[in-house]
Protein backbone atom coordinates (compact mmCIF):
# COMPACT_ATOMS: atom_id res chain seq x y z
CA UNK A 1 0.00 0.00 0.00
CA UNK A 2 1.23 3.50 -0.88
CA UNK A 3 0.85 5.80 2.12
CA UNK A 4 1.28 9.59 2.17
CA UNK A 5 1.59 11.19 5.61
CA UNK A 6 1.12 14.89 6.28
CA UNK A 7 3.18 15.95 9.30
CA UNK A 8 6.45 14.66 10.80
CA UNK A 9 5.43 14.80 14.44
CA UNK A 10 5.04 11.84 16.81
CA UNK A 11 1.95 10.44 15.05
CA UNK A 12 3.25 10.86 11.50
CA UNK A 13 6.74 9.47 12.13
CA UNK A 14 5.48 6.56 14.19
CA UNK A 15 3.04 5.71 11.42
CA UNK A 16 5.94 5.83 8.94
CA UNK A 17 8.01 3.44 11.03
CA UNK A 18 5.39 0.77 11.64
CA UNK A 19 3.81 0.94 8.20
CA UNK A 20 7.21 0.74 6.47
CA UNK A 21 8.23 -2.11 8.75
CA UNK A 22 5.20 -4.04 7.53
CA UNK A 23 6.24 -3.51 3.93
CA UNK A 24 4.17 -0.49 2.91
CA UNK A 25 5.58 2.33 0.80
CA UNK A 26 5.53 5.44 3.01
CA UNK A 27 6.32 9.06 2.24
CA UNK A 28 6.11 11.72 4.96
CA UNK A 29 5.83 15.43 4.19
CA UNK A 30 6.64 18.08 6.79
CA UNK A 31 6.10 21.68 5.76
CA UNK A 32 8.65 22.95 8.29
CA UNK A 33 12.40 22.76 7.79
CA UNK A 34 12.99 21.14 11.17
CA UNK A 35 11.34 18.74 13.58
CA UNK A 36 9.71 19.46 16.91
CA UNK A 37 9.08 23.20 16.73
CA UNK A 38 5.67 23.17 18.45
CA UNK A 39 5.86 24.30 22.11
CA UNK A 40 5.09 21.53 24.59
CA UNK A 41 6.05 20.27 28.03
CA UNK A 42 8.16 17.40 26.61
CA UNK A 43 6.87 14.97 29.23
CA UNK A 44 6.20 11.43 28.06
CA UNK A 45 4.65 8.57 30.09
CA UNK A 46 6.57 5.31 30.32
CA UNK A 47 3.78 3.54 28.47
CA UNK A 48 4.14 5.77 25.40
CA UNK A 49 7.58 4.46 24.46
CA UNK A 50 6.11 0.95 24.16
CA UNK A 51 4.32 2.12 21.01
CA UNK A 52 7.63 3.08 19.35
CA UNK A 53 10.85 1.30 18.38
CA UNK A 54 12.62 3.48 20.95
CA UNK A 55 13.10 2.26 24.52
CA UNK A 56 16.05 4.40 25.53
CA UNK A 57 18.37 7.00 24.07
CA UNK A 58 20.02 10.35 24.63
CA UNK A 59 16.66 12.03 24.01
CA UNK A 60 15.73 11.13 27.62
CA UNK A 61 16.74 13.96 29.96
CA UNK A 62 15.10 13.06 33.27
CA UNK A 63 13.25 10.18 34.89
CA UNK A 64 10.14 11.40 36.73
CA UNK A 65 9.01 9.58 39.89
CA UNK A 66 6.77 12.08 41.70
CA UNK A 67 4.61 15.15 41.36
CA UNK A 68 4.59 18.27 43.55
CA UNK A 69 1.18 19.95 43.58
CA UNK A 70 0.58 23.64 44.22
CA UNK A 71 -2.74 25.44 44.50
CA UNK A 72 -2.59 29.11 43.54
CA UNK A 73 1.19 29.05 44.12
CA UNK A 74 1.05 27.40 47.56
CA UNK A 75 2.46 23.88 47.96
CA UNK A 76 -0.19 21.40 49.10
CA UNK A 77 0.96 17.84 48.49
CA UNK A 78 3.53 15.48 47.03
CA UNK A 79 2.35 12.37 45.20
CA UNK A 80 4.79 9.52 44.61
CA UNK A 81 4.37 7.44 41.46
CA UNK A 82 1.98 9.96 39.91
CA UNK A 83 2.31 10.68 36.16
CA UNK A 84 5.63 8.81 36.09
CA UNK A 85 7.70 8.80 32.94
CA UNK A 86 10.38 10.93 31.33
CA UNK A 87 11.20 14.44 30.30
CA UNK A 88 12.65 14.24 26.81
CA UNK A 89 14.28 16.50 24.28
CA UNK A 90 11.53 16.51 21.68
CA UNK A 91 13.75 17.35 18.73
CA UNK A 92 16.16 14.51 19.55
CA UNK A 93 13.27 12.11 20.08
CA UNK A 94 11.67 12.91 16.74
CA UNK A 95 15.04 12.71 14.99
CA UNK A 96 15.56 9.21 16.41
CA UNK A 97 12.05 8.20 15.38
CA UNK A 98 12.60 9.60 11.88
CA UNK A 99 15.87 7.70 11.52
CA UNK A 100 14.14 4.50 12.63
CA UNK A 101 11.42 5.04 10.01
CA UNK A 102 13.98 5.76 7.29
CA UNK A 103 15.91 2.63 8.24
CA UNK A 104 12.73 0.65 7.46
CA UNK A 105 12.46 2.31 4.05
CA UNK A 106 10.17 5.27 4.70
CA UNK A 107 10.96 8.59 3.04
CA UNK A 108 10.73 11.78 5.11
CA UNK A 109 10.73 15.10 3.25
CA UNK A 110 11.18 18.32 5.24
CA UNK A 111 10.39 21.84 4.08
CA UNK A 112 8.18 20.86 1.18
CA UNK A 113 4.44 21.04 0.52
CA UNK A 114 2.77 17.62 0.31
CA UNK A 115 2.13 15.95 -3.01
CA UNK A 116 -0.99 13.83 -2.47
CA UNK A 117 -0.99 12.15 -5.86
CA UNK A 118 -0.73 8.41 -6.30
CA UNK A 119 -1.58 7.17 -2.83
CA UNK A 120 -3.74 4.40 -1.40
CA UNK A 121 -3.98 5.98 2.05
CA UNK A 122 -3.64 9.60 3.17
CA UNK A 123 -2.78 10.26 6.83
CA UNK A 124 -3.35 13.71 8.34
CA UNK A 125 -0.94 13.96 11.26
CA UNK A 126 -0.44 17.74 11.08
CA UNK A 127 -1.33 18.46 14.70
CA UNK A 128 -3.67 21.17 15.93
CA UNK A 129 -5.96 22.06 14.19
CA UNK A 130 -5.56 19.56 11.35
CA UNK A 131 -5.43 20.38 7.65
CA UNK A 132 -6.77 18.15 4.91
CA UNK A 133 -8.82 16.10 7.42
CA UNK A 134 -11.15 19.08 7.91
CA UNK A 135 -12.59 18.38 4.47
CA UNK A 136 -13.49 14.81 5.45
CA UNK A 137 -14.35 14.74 9.16
CA UNK A 138 -16.63 16.49 11.65
CA UNK A 139 -14.62 19.17 13.48
CA UNK A 140 -17.63 20.94 15.01
CA UNK A 141 -16.68 19.76 18.50
CA UNK A 142 -12.96 20.45 18.16
CA UNK A 143 -11.79 22.87 20.87
CA UNK A 144 -8.43 24.40 21.75
CA UNK A 145 -6.83 26.41 24.54
CA UNK A 146 -3.64 28.52 24.51
CA UNK A 147 -0.37 27.93 26.34
CA UNK A 148 2.94 29.74 26.82
CA UNK A 149 6.20 27.82 27.15
CA UNK A 150 9.88 28.66 27.62
CA UNK A 151 13.17 27.23 28.90
CA UNK A 152 14.70 28.49 32.13
CA UNK A 153 17.54 28.13 34.57
CA UNK A 154 16.97 28.26 38.31
CA UNK A 155 19.08 29.92 40.99
CA UNK A 156 18.25 27.09 43.40
CA UNK A 157 18.06 23.68 41.76
CA UNK A 158 14.64 22.05 41.87
CA UNK A 159 14.25 18.26 42.28
CA UNK A 160 15.36 16.43 39.13
CA UNK A 161 12.95 13.52 39.62
CA UNK A 162 9.80 15.57 40.16
CA UNK A 163 7.43 17.63 38.07
CA UNK A 164 5.88 20.75 39.60
CA UNK A 165 2.22 21.38 38.77
CA UNK A 166 0.50 24.58 39.85
CA UNK A 167 -3.28 24.26 39.64
CA UNK A 168 -4.85 27.56 38.58
CA UNK A 169 -8.53 28.56 38.33
CA UNK A 170 -8.46 28.22 34.53
CA UNK A 171 -5.77 25.59 33.98
CA UNK A 172 -2.29 24.89 35.29
CA UNK A 173 1.35 25.92 35.19
CA UNK A 174 4.27 23.53 35.04
CA UNK A 175 7.98 23.22 35.74
CA UNK A 176 9.56 20.10 34.25
CA UNK A 177 13.29 19.38 34.78
CA UNK A 178 15.06 18.87 31.47
CA UNK A 179 18.72 18.11 31.96
CA UNK A 180 20.38 21.27 33.25
CA UNK A 181 17.42 23.50 32.38
CA UNK A 182 13.67 23.53 33.00
CA UNK A 183 10.74 23.37 30.62
CA UNK A 184 8.34 25.96 32.03
CA UNK A 185 4.89 27.04 30.98
CA UNK A 186 1.28 27.88 31.69
CA UNK A 187 -1.88 27.02 29.80
CA UNK A 188 -5.65 26.77 30.01
CA UNK A 189 -8.91 28.55 29.37
CA UNK A 190 -7.62 32.10 29.60
CA UNK A 191 -6.39 34.88 27.35
CA UNK A 192 -2.76 35.45 26.48
CA UNK A 193 -2.59 38.44 28.83
CA UNK A 194 -3.61 36.31 31.82
CA UNK A 195 -1.17 33.58 30.80
CA UNK A 196 1.70 36.08 30.57
CA UNK A 197 0.84 37.54 33.95
CA UNK A 198 0.79 34.14 35.64
CA UNK A 199 3.92 33.02 33.84
CA UNK A 200 5.61 36.05 35.38
CA UNK A 201 4.35 35.04 38.83
CA UNK A 202 5.65 31.50 38.26
CA UNK A 203 9.09 32.74 37.21
CA UNK A 204 9.35 35.02 40.22
CA UNK A 205 8.12 32.50 42.79
CA UNK A 206 10.58 29.80 41.74
CA UNK A 207 13.42 32.21 40.92
CA UNK A 208 13.54 31.12 37.29
CA UNK A 209 15.34 32.96 34.50
CA UNK A 210 14.19 32.65 30.90
CA UNK A 211 17.08 31.71 28.61
CA UNK A 212 15.28 31.97 25.27
CA UNK A 213 12.07 33.38 23.86
CA UNK A 214 8.62 32.63 25.22
CA UNK A 215 6.61 30.59 22.72
CA UNK A 216 2.85 30.52 22.30
CA UNK A 217 1.01 27.40 21.23
CA UNK A 218 -2.43 25.82 21.37
CA UNK A 219 -3.54 22.39 22.50
CA UNK A 220 -6.70 20.43 21.89
CA UNK A 221 -9.24 20.24 24.74
CA UNK A 222 -12.41 18.91 23.11
CA UNK A 223 -11.56 15.23 23.07
CA UNK A 224 -11.16 13.00 19.99
CA UNK A 225 -13.15 13.36 16.80
CA UNK A 226 -16.11 10.97 16.61
CA UNK A 227 -14.81 9.55 13.30
CA UNK A 228 -11.12 9.25 12.38
CA UNK A 229 -11.31 6.97 9.35
CA UNK A 230 -13.17 7.62 6.11
CA UNK A 231 -12.40 5.81 2.90
CA UNK A 232 -8.71 6.22 2.12
CA UNK A 233 -8.23 9.17 4.49
CA UNK A 234 -7.43 8.89 8.20
CA UNK A 235 -6.54 11.44 10.85
CA UNK A 236 -4.18 10.80 13.78
CA UNK A 237 -2.70 12.50 16.84
CA UNK A 238 -3.70 16.02 17.81
CA UNK A 239 -5.18 16.64 14.37
CA UNK A 240 -7.84 14.17 15.54
CA UNK A 241 -8.16 15.81 18.98
CA UNK A 242 -6.28 12.95 20.64
CA UNK A 243 -5.24 14.89 23.72
CA UNK A 244 -6.30 14.25 27.33
CA UNK A 245 -8.52 17.31 27.96
CA UNK A 246 -7.76 17.50 31.67
CA UNK A 247 -3.96 17.65 31.30
CA UNK A 248 -3.12 18.57 27.71
CA UNK A 249 -1.00 15.42 27.38
CA UNK A 250 -1.05 14.17 23.81
CA UNK A 251 2.18 12.38 22.88
CA UNK A 252 1.05 8.99 24.22
CA UNK A 253 -2.12 9.11 22.11
CA UNK A 254 -0.30 10.48 19.07
CA UNK A 255 2.25 7.66 19.15
CA UNK A 256 -0.39 4.99 19.62
CA UNK A 257 -2.64 6.34 16.87
CA UNK A 258 0.38 6.55 14.56
CA UNK A 259 1.18 2.89 15.20
CA UNK A 260 -2.28 1.75 14.06
CA UNK A 261 -3.74 4.42 11.75
CA UNK A 262 -2.81 2.58 8.55
CA UNK A 263 -4.69 -0.56 9.62
CA UNK A 264 -8.19 -1.34 8.26
CA UNK A 265 -9.65 -1.56 11.80
CA UNK A 266 -8.02 1.68 13.00
CA UNK A 267 -11.24 3.18 14.40
CA UNK A 268 -12.05 0.06 16.41
CA UNK A 269 -8.52 -0.29 17.80
CA UNK A 270 -8.43 3.37 18.83
CA UNK A 271 -11.83 3.32 20.54
CA UNK A 272 -10.98 0.16 22.46
CA UNK A 273 -7.62 1.39 23.73
CA UNK A 274 -8.01 5.13 24.35
CA UNK A 275 -11.05 6.62 22.62
CA UNK A 276 -13.46 6.08 25.49
CA UNK A 277 -10.85 7.20 28.03
CA UNK A 278 -10.39 10.57 26.32
CA UNK A 279 -14.15 11.06 26.04
CA UNK A 280 -14.43 10.33 29.74
CA UNK A 281 -11.61 12.80 30.37
CA UNK A 282 -13.61 15.48 28.59
CA UNK A 283 -16.65 14.75 30.77
CA UNK A 284 -14.47 14.94 33.88
CA UNK A 285 -13.15 18.30 32.74
CA UNK A 286 -16.63 19.66 32.09
CA UNK A 287 -17.77 18.60 35.56
CA UNK A 288 -14.75 20.12 37.28
CA UNK A 289 -15.08 23.41 35.37
CA UNK A 290 -18.75 23.62 36.37
CA UNK A 291 -17.75 23.77 40.05
CA UNK A 292 -16.79 26.95 41.91
CA UNK A 293 -13.06 27.60 41.92
CA UNK A 294 -12.67 26.99 45.66
CA UNK A 295 -14.40 23.61 45.35
CA UNK A 296 -12.13 22.56 42.49
CA UNK A 297 -9.08 23.47 44.52
CA UNK A 298 -10.29 21.50 47.55
CA UNK A 299 -10.84 18.38 45.43
CA UNK A 300 -7.26 18.54 44.11
CA UNK A 301 -5.99 19.07 47.65
CA UNK A 302 -8.02 16.39 49.44
CA UNK A 303 -8.79 13.72 46.82
CA UNK A 304 -7.24 10.24 47.05
CA UNK A 305 -4.39 9.64 44.61
CA UNK A 306 -6.51 7.11 42.72
CA UNK A 307 -9.15 9.79 42.09
CA UNK A 308 -6.51 12.24 40.86
CA UNK A 309 -5.33 9.57 38.42
CA UNK A 310 -8.90 9.13 37.21
CA UNK A 311 -9.20 12.88 36.63
CA UNK A 312 -5.84 13.21 34.90
CA UNK A 313 -6.04 10.05 32.79
CA UNK A 314 -9.75 9.63 32.09
CA UNK A 315 -10.06 6.37 34.03
CA UNK A 316 -13.26 5.09 35.57
CA UNK A 317 -13.37 6.11 39.25
CA UNK A 318 -13.10 3.33 41.80
CA UNK A 319 -15.79 2.69 44.41
CA UNK A 320 -13.75 4.38 47.15
CA UNK A 321 -13.29 7.44 44.93
CA UNK A 322 -17.02 7.72 44.31
CA UNK A 323 -17.58 7.40 48.05
CA UNK A 324 -15.10 10.23 48.64
CA UNK A 325 -16.98 12.47 46.18
CA UNK A 326 -20.35 11.67 47.76
CA UNK A 327 -19.04 12.44 51.25
CA UNK A 328 -17.23 15.54 49.97
CA UNK A 329 -20.33 17.09 48.41
CA UNK A 330 -22.59 16.08 51.31
CA UNK A 331 -20.17 17.77 53.71
CA UNK A 332 -19.98 20.81 51.46
CA UNK A 333 -23.76 21.07 51.30
CA UNK A 334 -24.09 20.85 55.08
CA UNK A 335 -21.47 23.56 55.62
CA UNK A 336 -23.22 25.89 53.18
CA UNK A 337 -26.56 25.40 54.92
CA UNK A 338 -24.96 26.22 58.27
CA UNK A 339 -23.40 29.38 56.81
CA UNK A 340 -26.76 30.51 55.41
CA UNK A 341 -28.39 30.19 58.82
Amino acid sequence: MRIVVYGAGPAGLNCAYWAAKEGHSVRVYEKGDELGVKPCGEAIPEEALLFTPLREGDFIRNKIKRCLFYLKWDFVREVQGFLTGYIIDKKSFLKALMESAEAEGAEVILGKAPNPEGYDLLVDATGNPGSIARSFFDYSGYRSAPALQCYCTCAEALPRDAINLVILPYGYAWIFPKGKVYNVGVGGFAGTGTLRKDLGVLLKKFNLRVIDRIRRGIFSTGGPLPKIQRGNVVVAGEAAGMVMPFTGEGIRYALYSGSICYKPNYQMLWNKKYGNRLKRGRRWLNKILSLPVDVRMRIIKEAPVSLLLSLFQGDKPKANDLLFLVNFFVSLSVKRKVVRR
